[in-house]
């Protein structure tokens, strides 16, 4: 093992024997047996020793505990120097130095020094300023990539929005609605939250019929009067209204005769249908282009009410009697 200390003494006499002590005075690593002997000796009972675990954390740090014009232990402190000082030093530099102190005594008086607390006060500020730019600099990297995803979506929703050309429809499933003798105007439809299907018709029953999405009658919503249209407010409340409304852009089609259905997609373009032409109409949002999505020849006959699911991501058609889900596809792909 690359990192494992062995006993200096033990070594000499080229017995390799792992070491568990550090003498900081002797400058050597002592196995168990050497420690026991170390602190049985007069000269080196005293020595401070340290584990080999505190030893690995401070070996690679630079201290020179010998004098090196002397090769002496450094054993005094001259303080107007503020330096370590051997036998040696003490007539040849500092003769004149009044306040040389033996280091040990030296080092007390740093324990107890104010200046060496509110140093380590400094340094541990320092040290929670330096973790808090870390984290910083960490939280900036996550909200950096949370914004480049929010420009990614932000960037394709304008590419989904700025052309209705590769939108098709692709026929999901369909049901009739069971008008029990009335005459049939499918005139509103919604979505639920649950999957089942909201449906008006104008020249029936003063209700609303809930069906589910295959086309089961689940429940007849009560209304004061033949509803027309409608929308969902919240789980327990339904606006139904008769319409009246506020021209925002106005959109000219000679093909279109008799709108009826309307709705709104994520991206605001407008899903019109016909009953005369018997034609489902794409507008764009801003109502520069426009698409014919289906014909007669698709099924359509007398189309009415219309609406689309944001949650579902499906489009309501009502067609004559009949309910039909159909699936939006965008350049081939399902949206």
């Amino acid at each position: 093992m690359s990192d494992l200390i062995l006993c200096g003494p033990c070594g000499y006499a080229d017995n390799h024997r792992k070491a568990d002590k550090w003498c900081i005075v002797c400058e050597e690593e002592l196995c168990t047996d050497c420690v026991t002997v170390h602190k049985s000796i007069k000269t080196t009972r005293n020595h401070r020793l340290i584990s080999t675990d505190e030893f690995r954390q401070i070996k690679h740090i630079s201290i020179h505990l010998t004098c090196k014009d002397h090769d002496k232990r450094l054993e005094l402190y001259c303080k107007t120097h503020d330096v370590a000082v051997c036998l040696g030093c003490v007539p040849s530099h500092h003769k004149a130095c009044s306040d040389v102190m033996p280091l040990d005594k030296a080092a007390e008086n740093a324990k107890r020094s104010t200046a060496l607390a509110d140093l380590e006060d400094t340094l541990t500020i320092a040290l929670q300023n330096l973790q808090q730019l870390i984290n910083d600099r960490a939280s900036a990297l996550e909200n950096l990539d949370e914004a480049k995803v929010d420009q990614a979506q932000i960037q394709l929703r304008v590419a989904e929005m700025r052309t209705i050309k590769n939108i098709r429809l692709k026929l999901k499933k369909r049901f009739e609605v069971n008008t029990k003798g009335f005459m049939t105007y499918l005139s509103g439809c919604t979505m639920l939250s649950n999957g089942n299907v909201l449906i008006a018709n104008y020249w029936g029953r003063k209700v609303l019929m809930e069906y589910s999405e295959d086309g089961k009658p689940i429940r007849d919503i009560p209304c004061s009067n033949s509803p027309f249209d409608f929308t969902v407010i919240d789980s327990n409340r339904i606006a139904v209204t008769y319409g009246n409304s506020e021209e925002i852009w106005v959109h000219e089609d000679e093909s279109l005769f008799d709108s009826r259905g309307i709705t709104v997609d994520d991206h605001q373009n407008v899903f019109l249908s016909d009953g005369y032409s018997n034609l489902l109409t794409i507008i764009q949002h801003d109502g520069k282009a426009s698409k014919t999505l289906l014909t007669k020849s698709d099924g359509l006959d007398k189309p009415s009410a219309l609406h689309y699911s944001k949650d579902k991501r499906v489009l309501l058609l009502c067609n004559e009697k009949i309910v039909q889900h159909y699936t939006i596809l965008n350049s081939g792909h399902s949206v």
